[in-house]
């Protein structure tokens, strides 16, 4: 998607309101100064055309220009949300692709077992190590007890 028609939009009215979020207002020169830097913390990241991106983000001009840089590249875009459907939803597509296993309580009496916590363990502990970026060898790790 070519994002042109925006990016000159940017530079023949930056002082156009483009984004109104609450109280606050942002201009199109807003966006456009934050499409900039965005464009080049991803580059600086080494994220390449048709990398899959994952983003929390808000209505800042921040925000909304790394949605554009992220679309100018061609990258799959996963927005990330933190309420409690969307982090059950994501945890039941982690298990539905083996990446994760959720492992309940175990106590004799049953009321007991519905208050204690579940665990959640990796089956691809690849995909852990990247979460957590630490792709070292075993014998330079400090979690290894952790890992098996």
């Amino acid at each position: 998607m070519n994002i042109d028609f925006l990016l000159k939009h940017t530079r023949s009215s930056p002082d156009q309101v483009a984004v109104v979020s609450g109280e606050q207002r942002h201009t199109f020169g807003d966006i456009g100064r934050a499409y900039a830097q965005a464009s080049q913390m991803l580059a600086d990241m080494g994220i390449a055309s048709g990398g899959v991106v994952a983003v929390r983000a808000d209505y800042s001009p921040m925000s909304i220009a790394l949605v554009l840089a992220l679309i100018e590249r061609n990258c799959i875009l996963v927005p990330i949300s933190n309420t409690i459907k969307a982090i059950e939803s994501y945890l039941r597509i982690l298990e539905q692709s083996f990446i994760i296993f959720r492992l309940g309580s175990f106590s004799r009496n049953l009321r007991n077992e519905l208050k204690k916590s579940r665990k959640i363990y990796f089956v691809d502990t690849g995909v852990r190590n990247a979460v957590i970026n630490n792709l070292n060898p075993p014998d330079l790790r400090s979690d290894t007890g952790g890992l098996w």
